[in-house]
């Protein structure tokens, strides 16, 4: 199970999931809608219901999207509209990476407007971007108005619930702000997508 999204051609690129329409808002709240081109890394696609969104939604913005397996990526192609989405914006306007996520952070010298983190094995967020690490690799590869903004997905209390702690303490150190939104908190022990959202002071 990798993602969802309607299939009527009037909702293609509307998020289906609570936390990505979260993303969307915190988006569009934070990176001004103006005629600077801007460029997005999504760590993850799966069935790139947010590339989607954001190639769609956003004309200002270029996204790459890093998907480790090329199988994931065919059947977003075929079942998840998205060469439908790249026939309508030009292949300009997204670039796909076969490769290891972390992997292209290190090696990248590239900085970016938005990055966005979906990357997850099982209930496992991607493990070195939990880390102090991770977080000042994120920090180095984000332009200074930039924006990160991740899927941490954990319970909010019990077995699991450090993962998020040590996230955001992780990454209040390099960033002047760190926003968490939880998906359940009514709901505290069971398994969230909870959004992690950091920038800095321009």
């Amino acid at each position: 199970y990798q993602s969802v999204c309607y299939t009527d051609e009037d909702l293609l690129w509307i998020p289906v999931c609570e936390y990505h329409r979260s993303w969307a808002e915190a988006i569009d709240e934070h990176v001004q809608q103006d005629t600077r081109p801007k460029r997005a890394l999504v760590l993850g696609g799966g069935g790139y219901s947010f590339p989607k969104w954001l190639v769609s939604a956003r004309p200002d913005v270029s996204v790459e999207v890093v998907e480790i397996d090329p199988q994931i990526t065919e059947i977003a192609r075929e079942w998840f509209f998205l060469d439908t989405l790249i026939d309508r914006v030009g292949e300009d306007r997204i670039t796909i990476i076969e490769d290891d996520a972390w992997k292209v952070l290190q090696n990248t010298h590239d900085t970016f407007d938005i990055i966005v983190n979906d990357v997850f094995s099982k209930n496992r967020p991607l493990g070195p971007l939990t880390t102090d690490q991770g977080a000042r690799i994120i920090r180095d590869r984000l332009k200074p108005e930039g924006i990160y903004i991740s899927n941490v997905r954990t319970p909010l209390e019990g077995k699991g619930a450090q993962v998020l702690k040590e996230t955001q303490a992780s990454f209040e150190q390099v960033f002047d702000h760190v926003r968490v939104i939880y998906e359940r908190p009514e709901n505290p022990r069971t398994i969230g997508n909870n959004c992690l959202i950091a920038w800095r002071d321009e």
